[in-house]
């Protein structure tokens, strides 16, 4: 009976895995699933390094670039992203390393979290001003990335000497890791979020204006070149001595560089 009952189970697994196979198509070198009409790209088989994805697939329109749809492509360098498409999923790109220039289109409204995380051969990136959402660490880890560059108009980001801020610019969202000397933190900013230093090996040292309130968790790990801290005397919540980052009341060690 018990033999049975196991037949039966690693049966039901296989008929479960068949039929959501059954749901991925392929065209050409990409493997992509249809709902409502619209389709997700949910795998690059190609070995092509400019790739520039199709605005439609069989007459359908490419609307999203799916989780980890093109993860440790290294061998890809360039990639085109159509204005159909309004959603890049999570780990999208992560770990292209070869990769070296990005076209988003004009209608992503959201990037997901780590999307182009560890790109280390990205050294620029544009996002257009549909973009309203933009994930975690989306470009953590991009030893080269020097700028990111946020549309005028975009109503939600912006950017300052190639910085991504908030649109008010009162968040420091993202440091590209590609920068390299020390950096003064504009007074417009009263929060560091979590990682938005996170890896940055050519960062030296870094101002932190008296505006700042909260600075986000692991703000500055990893910033192994590293050296001083120096927060202005007037800020009501941090103090720094000796380039080492503390509370106001030095209770508080909160980063060594």
């Amino acid at each position: 009976m018990q033999f049975r009952k196991s037949i039966l189970f690693l049966s039901l697994i296989g008929f479960m895995f068949l039929s959501s196979s059954a749901f991925a198509q392929q065209s050409g070198d990409f493997y992509y699933t249809v709902s409502g009409g619209n389709v997700t790209i949910t795998k690059y088989t190609g070995g092509a390094g400019v790739v520039v994805i199709p605005a439609t697939i069989d007459g359908m329109p490419v609307v999203s670039i799916g989780v980890q749809a093109f993860y440790n492509c290294t061998y890809l360098t360039s990639v085109t992203i159509p204005d159909s498409v309004t959603s890049i999923g999570y780990e999208a790109f992560s770990r292209c390393t070869g990769l070296t220039s990005v076209t988003i289109g004009n209608s992503v409204t959201s990037i997901g979290g780590y999307a182009f995380s560890r790109c280390s051969g990205l050294t620029s990136v544009t996002i257009p001003n549909s973009v309203t959402s933009i994930g975690d660490g989306a470009f953590a880890e991009c030893s080269g990335l020097t700028s990111i560059v946020v549309d005028v108009s975009n109503t939600v980001y912006s950017s300052q000497d190639g910085v991504l801020y908030n649109k008010d610019g009162t968040l420091l969202i993202q440091y590209p890791c590609g920068k390299s000397g020390g950096f003064t933190i504009p007074n417009s900013v009263s929060s560091i979020e979590d990682w938005a230093f996170y890896n940055c090996t050519s960062l030296t040292s870094v101002t932190i204006p008296n505006s700042v309130t909260s600075i986000g968790i692991v703000a500055f790990l990893d910033c192994t070149r590293l050296t001083s801290i120096v927060v202005d005397t007037s800020n009501t919540v941090y103090s720094s001595q000796d380039g080492v980052l503390y509370n106001k009341a030095k209770t508080v060690l909160i980063q060594y560089p």
